[in-house]
């Protein structure tokens, strides 16, 4: 018994640790369009991740992060 919670805590963590990659990703694409569009980035819904809020002169603008 000991070996599976060993194998499910493994598993786990392996999971957390793909999440974290693939969300740092969003932030990595998301700030490169910010300077495509030339607006600054300020941050994403929490259960959306792939729209994106940017701050572009005085309007906010809510577009996918692509």
């Amino acid at each position: 018994m000991d070996k599976f919670v060993l194998g499910i805590l493994v598993f786990m963590s392996l999971m957390l640790g793909v999440a974290i990659y693939f969300s740092s990703k969003y932030e990595e694409k998301a700030e490169a369009q910010a300077k495509v569009i030339g607006c600054e980035y300020l941050g994403s819904a929490r259960d959306m991740r792939s729209v994106g809020f940017y701050e572009c002169g005085d309007t906010i603008v809510l577009k996918k992060i692509k």
